[in-house]
């Protein structure tokens, strides 16, 4: 156990005023080598003050102690800082208006107070205008959500909170981690574990968060001595998404700043977007930091060679050829760059059965050295490749059902061209990822329950897409749930890195999710389909990452 000692005079410090508002500062600011009391002596009267723990300024310049030792929050004001108001009056106990201890403070901007009780493991929430007093975060006993275990926190000492979403960051002290707590069903572990290494704690004791810095964190690593920018043992990405096409709030639209129910999205090296715009039946394309797209590709709706019934995949090959998939015309067009005339390669002879038709197919791998293309021939219930107009394949499936042998309605499907052509099915309806090796005869389910639909980390709820890296870890697009889900092969579950499970046009929400692509510095881009918009989740940190969705592979 770890336990902090304090004087009982109170010093303001700039570092702690950036808690609750920004500050510009010239590069050759330079303070005072002496510092001034202004709260604060030994005792327990209105001027005085017991072990305080914490101290918070607003933007009146009025100063709130964290007055642990009298368990209570003085408010001294800047036109009289030697007696302070008792604004929170405790005492200690475990009651929710009592405490063990009073360790950090932080207040919203609607004056609500959070105070962080490491012997007790919680944060309680203080409403003066409504005198009510609510758990926030019960730290004796949660669902750890990268694990799916019941998980606790040990006396954590630091918490940031995130204002715009009031996420909760907490430096888990005697746990040697940082751990995010989202909501009461959304808890993350970030990193940590005990040691010294760059990917370790003892005992931290606080942590800042850069909102404005891809939310990078600093943690006061006690005892390793230095506060350090925190390494992680898996990536993270930020919580909150940029939207790089489309409307931020969902909206729908077919002029160029706006998108209609985008199913598909592609990257070019120079990480230009390309969307799949598919109820504008066309290609819109997206520059860095530009809110406006060009349309490089425009179409009709029909059945005609060039024309679309509904676009649901693109792919685009090393020499600037666009494959689009259409499933109700069951068919792939591909069209030469800067072509409107397009060439059926895969389908195009009527919905149906028969190893030369397509049924509903909903999504397609195009093979980058040889582009041959693998479809998940939805309706059909298989995977096939079509090498040419003549030359088609049955690769898995041929009816429909939950063995291993079988597919419920199968999504989409991605091709490791790195391992023998080891293929993974989205097979939605079975609410699981099937992977197939290279002549196999049965499929084994390495994400999901097959058959049991659900929110849990060990559960999917009909999965639209999924890409993998090189280490073997899928990222998947978990429709139903509103929320993109990595898991580890050979583990039971996954975990959240992108949405909740409650759908939404906020920036940390998503809403029916399609497919998901990395760009070339790992940043996650999501089709947020039902939003109607493009959502980039940045990468905050990674160890040895490496993308197996490379460029122009899928």
């Amino acid at each position: 156990m770890k336990t902090k000692i304090f004087s009982s005079l109170v010093v303001i410090y700039l570092y702690l005023i950036t808690k609750i508002f920004a500050l510009n500062l010239c590069p050759t600011a330079q303070w005072s080598i002496r510092g001034s009391t202004v709260a604060g002596a030994s005792g327990s009267q209105a001027t005085r003050l017991s072990s305080p723990t914490d101290v918070i300024v607003d933007e009146t310049n009025s100063i709130y102690a964290l007055d642990s030792g009298n368990y209570r929050i003085l408010k001294f004001s800047p036109t009289n800082a030697i007696n302070g108001t008792v604004i929170i009056k405790s005492s200690s106990g475990t009651q929710l208006n009592q405490f063990s201890s009073m360790d950090m403070i932080s207040m919203d901007q609607d004056g609500n107070f959070y105070i962080l009780d490491s012997g007790l493991s919680r944060i309680t929430k203080w409403n003066l205008s409504m005198n009510t007093t609510d758990l926030v975060i019960n730290g004796s006993s949660f669902v750890n959500s990268n694990m799916g275990n019941d998980d606790f926190l040990d006396e954590p000492m630091g918490m940031f909170i995130e204002m715009n979403t009031m996420f909760i960051w907490i430096a888990d002290t005697n746990n040697h981690r940082i751990v995010k707590w989202l909501n009461s069903t959304t808890v993350q572990i970030i990193c940590g574990s005990y040691g010294s290494k760059s990917d370790q704690f003892k005992y931290p004791q606080d942590i800042f968060v850069d909102v404005n810095n891809n939310y990078a964190f600093y943690v006061v690593d006690t005892d390793n001595h230095p506060g350090s920018l925190s390494q992680c043992d898996g990536p993270v990405w930020s919580t909150n998404a940029v939207t790089v096409a489309g409307s931020s709030i969902g909206e729908e639209g077919s002029d160029s700043s706006h998108l209609s129910y985008p199913y598909d999205m592609w990257l070019d090296s120079n990480d230009t977007i390309y969307v799949l715009d598919t109820s504008n039946y066309r290609i819109q394309l997206f520059y860095s930091n530009q809110i406006s797209g060009t349309t490089v590709f425009n179409a009709t709706q029909g059945n005609g060679v060039n024309q679309f019934s509904n676009m649901v995949g693109f792919s685009i090959d090393s020499n600037g050829n666009i494959y689009i998939l259409d499933d109700t015309n069951s068919r792939v067009i591909k069209f030469p760059p800067g072509s409107s005339n397009g060439t059926i390669v895969a389908g195009g002879n009527g919905r149906g059965s028969a190893l030369n038709k397509l049924n509903y197919p909903s999504g397609f791998f195009l093979e980058p050295i040889t582009s041959y293309i693998w479809i998940a021939d939805t309706s059909n219930c298989r995977i096939v490749k079509w090498m040419s107009l003549t030359n088609i394949s049955l690769v898995a499936g041929a009816s429909c059902g939950a063995k291993a042998n079988q597919f419920r309605y199968p999504y989409d499907v991605f091709v490791d061209v790195d391992d023998s052509n080891t293929m993974y099915v989205v097979d939605s309806e079975n609410f699981r990822i099937q992977r197939w090796f290279q002549g196999a005869f049965n499929g084994t389910t390495v994400a999901g329950q097959s058959g049991v639909e659900g929110s849990g980390l060990n559960q999917l709820s009909y999965p639209s897409g999924m890409i993998l890296d090189k280490n073997k870890t899928m990222y998947i697009a978990d429709a139903g749930n509103n929320r993109i889900i990595r898991w580890i092969i050979g583990l039971s579950y996954g975990s959240i890195i992108a949405g909740t499970n409650t759908y939404g046009s906020l920036p940390y929400q998503l809403y029916g999710p399609e497919r998901l692509r990395f760009d070339s510095m790992g940043n996650l881009c999501v089709v947020d389909y039902e939003n109607n918009r493009i959502q980039k989740f940045s990468l905050i940190c990674s160890p040895t990452m490496i993308l197996q969705q490379q460029l122009l592979i899928h």
